[in-house]
């Protein structure tokens, strides 16, 4: 039992050592890591702390001293006026203005603490002044200004005693004459200890030696009963009476280290440990005059005992989670490692009996695949009377549909026979109900003769019978054929047949039965509206073709509908089945066509917009020599380009597209919008418009570019391109090609003209 703990706990076996040793690596490379970036993060929460802190600091010493100095300012001008303090002056009546200036002090001293009152002479002789031994005072920077330009003054100066003074200078008048001074003084350690005690900091005052009188500044720290530390530190001396709370011990080598750096606006300092082994961060701010100059320095003193006890706690915790998961992740994989030893073994005697099973199971594996071969055998013989099936399928409809024509042709023949006679005896209660079956009969016969044409094709036995025809005349008879279908509706047929084109050899009867199921369809479809057939020279395989185009102006399609177009017995709307009737069957039939005579069919079309269907077929080798085009379908076209110019915009902005259309609209041009470069190219190759305006700024392919492709392209370089964008680089543009360069803005005469000159 020990022997078997043992081994357990001290893991003998081969796979747990190596496995151990990398993941205790890992484990201590990982705690490394977190414990220096959170060492890393908390300090820098404790940096940005103290700087957010230095700034509220700052921000409040300005605050504070100018609302202090406009303070002083405008209660000295309100004493000087209540009691006329010019006529005191200009009297001489000192006693008088002494009095008033105590009774000034104490009257203020809940608003305003004021540590000295001190009146001057126009030649800046001390007249009075609270503090005691008021001649021995030095005039303060605020007044000397004051003096020489007679006017109120505020702002901050240190003494030769190293006092550090916020000074608000005021000039007393009497009859528009100086005839003295006034000077309210408030001592800036005064205002700091304030900022101190409400940011829980300590501040200190310091200041440059060679601004101070080491005899003055003595006799000051006497005169207060101060011990004096002039020698304390190198290049500053310690202003603010708060030396019980400074550190004499850490902060001198600091601060004298960093001597240098008290010219920048904020100066950070290390941390230390001061007394008692209490982290602090260190902060020196500058002091500024009104000229922006450096006047002293404020020593902020940051306690951060909260900050590293929140530290060293999350530490704490953070390494204990740390070993307790990495002691569970050891324990786990202990057992789960010394698991995966004992089940080595059973593999490999599970192997040995593995090689047995598989010499088995190729044995089996060999059966199976005899097996599958038989199988596949049977599938081929399955299909082959699936099809074989499907092939009887389509040649019983073929003679079902033979055999139903027969009769429908008589029934369909003697209905119109009786309704001619019904007709000629103006017998209308016969007319009606005749000519519905007449109606029914030719829609059965049509249903007859498409279900016929596909089971031909599907069984293979559909033959073409081509021959020479003059094209002229076959559309002709088209044209006839429809034109009841065309007044249905209302409807007005426009036919374009380009003269290159004179004789065509193909089977006509298909060709006629493909362009009349899409005429029809065309004319079922559109209401009040207009139908085009357009035939043009085209290229199948770079041999010459013949397109045919049918545009409507009818219902159109979506995305949706226009992949289930060509599908048998399959209409893109349940709802127009029963509106506009039909099997289904017409595009079928046409499209298989159109392939066996080695041409095809295609279509695009817009939900309420139309559709254009173009049939393309080989023009036989009967055509006479004739430039082919470079095309391989018909482009796509609308009724109004037939008759009305055609105007390409290019914009990407709603508002100058909407703009354009508007004013062109008026002219009686049909218009087309392309959002960017490459579009218009696309669409001005095929459509050759007889006006493109063009802006620059637009997504993918910029204007300048497209100009440049449009004005080096042989095809369409005749094409006029009037720029139309916020840029104001005519030059560029005319340089490039551009007919003619408008800046943004535009309106209605801007279109006008450029119309008149290159579309008219």
């Amino acid at each position: 039992m020990k022997k078997q703990l043992g081994q357990l706990l001290a893991g003998n076996h081969k796979l747990r050592r190596p496995v151990f040793i990398g993941l205790a690596s890992a484990f201590a490379l990982l705690w490394l890591v977190v414990t220096l970036t959170f060492q890393v993060w908390s300090g820098f929460e404790r940096s940005e702390s103290l700087f957010k802190l230095a700034e509220k600091i700052d921000d409040q010493l300005y605050k504070k001293k100018e609302d202090t100095g406009y303070q002083m300012l405008q209660l000295s001008e309100a004493f000087i006026e209540e009691k006329e303090f010019g006529y005191l002056l200009n009297t001489n009546q000192m006693r008088q203005a002494s009095i008033d200036i105590l009774n000034y002090k104490q009257s203020i001293s809940t608003r305003l603490p004021i540590n000295r009152i001190t009146l001057f002479s126009p030649s800046s002789k001390i007249l009075f002044s609270t503090k005691d031994k008021f001649k021995q005072l030095e005039l303060s920077k605020q007044l000397s200004i004051a003096v020489k330009s007679n006017t109120a003054e505020q702002g901050i100066s240190v003494s030769p005693d190293g006092e550090i003074t916020l000074n608000a200078v005021l000039p007393i008048k009497y009859k528009n004459s100086v005839v003295g001074f006034i000077q309210l003084t408030k001592l800036l350690s005064s205002i700091t200890n304030t900022l101190a005690d409400s940011n829980k900091v300590d501040i200190h005052l310091i200041t440059h030696k060679s601004v101070v009188q080491q005899v003055d500044y003595d006799d000051r720290l006497k005169e207060l009963e101060e011990e004096s530390h002039w020698e304390l530190l190198d290049s500053f001396i310690l202003t603010s009476p708060t030396m019980s709370q400074f550190d004499t011990q850490e902060l001198p080598s600091i601060l004298n280290d960093k001597a240098e750096d008290s010219s920048q606006k904020e100066t950070y300092l290390p941390e230390y440990t001061g007394s008692k082994d209490v982290p602090k961060q260190l902060a020196i701010l500058p002091v500024h005059t009104l000229d922006n100059k450096t006047i002293a320095l404020m020593l902020v003193v940051v306690d951060n005992s909260s900050a590293y006890s929140a530290y060293e706690l999350s530490l704490l915790v953070n390494n204990i989670s740390f070993t307790v998961i990495a002691l569970i992740v050891f324990i786990l994989f202990w057992f789960f490692l010394g698991n995966i030893e004992r089940n080595i073994y059973r593999a490999e005697q599970q192997l040995i009996k593995a090689k047995n099973a598989a010499e088995k199971s190729r044995d089996d594996a060999e059966n199976a695949k005899n097996e599958a071969e038989e199988a596949k055998a049977e599938a081929e013989n399955s299909k082959h009377q699936a099809e074989q099936a499907n092939k009887i399928k389509s040649e019983f409809l073929a003679k079902m549909s033979h055999e139903l024509r027969t009769p429908l042709n008589a029934i369909i023949g003697i209905t119109e026979m009786m309704q001619e006679d019904a007709q000629e005896f103006d017998d209308e209660d016969y007319i009606e109900p005749l000519g519905r079956v007449v109606r029914a009969g030719k829609h059965l016969l049509s249903l007859i003769n498409d279900i016929l044409d596909l089971s031909k094709i599907e069984a293979g036995k559909m033959e073409l019978y081509p021959e020479n025809f003059e094209l002229t005349l076959f559309i002709k008879d088209i044209e006839r054929i429809v034109e009841p279908l065309v007044n249905k509706n209302a409807n007005q047929m426009v036919v374009s047949i380009d003269k290159k084109i004179k004789n065509m050899y193909a089977d006509s009867t298909r060709v006629k039965q493909i362009l009349l199921n899409l005429l029809s369809n065309a004319c079922k479809f559109t209401d009040k509206g207009k139908i085009c057939l357009l035939v043009s020279p085209a290229l199948i395989a770079k041999k010459p073709a013949i397109s045919f185009s049918i545009i409507d102006e009818g219902i159109g399609m979506n995305e949706e509908q226009l992949a289930m177009l060509f599908q048998d017995f399959q209409q893109v709307d349940s709802s127009s089945t029963r509106k506009y009737e039909g099997t289904g069957l017409g595009l079928s039939i046409s499209l298989r066509f159109a392939e066996l005579m080695g041409g095809n069919i295609t279509v695009s079309s817009e939900s309420n917009k139309g559709s254009i269907f173009t049939v393309t077929l080989p023009l036989g080798t009967t055509l006479d020599e004739v430039e082919a085009p470079v095309i391989e379908t018909l482009p796509p076209v609308s009724f109004d380009q037939i008759k009305k110019p055609y105007i390409l915009v290019v914009e990407d902005d709603d508002n100058m597209i909407e703009m354009l259309r508007h004013y062109f609209s008026k002219q009686g041009v049909q218009i087309d919008v392309a959002l960017n470069g490459t579009d218009a190219l696309t669409k001005a190759r095929l459509k050759k418009p007889n006006l493109i305006t063009l802006d620059i700024n637009m997504p993918g392919l910029n204007g300048w570019d497209t100009l440049t492709i449009i004005k080096s392209d042989a095809e369409l370089s005749d094409i006029p391109v009037v720029v139309i964008t916020s840029e104001e680089e005519r030059k560029k543009g005319l340089d490039l090609g551009a007919d003619e360069y408008l800046i943004k803005p535009i309106n209605k005469d801007d279109i006008e003209a450029i119309f008149s000159r290159f579309v008219k």
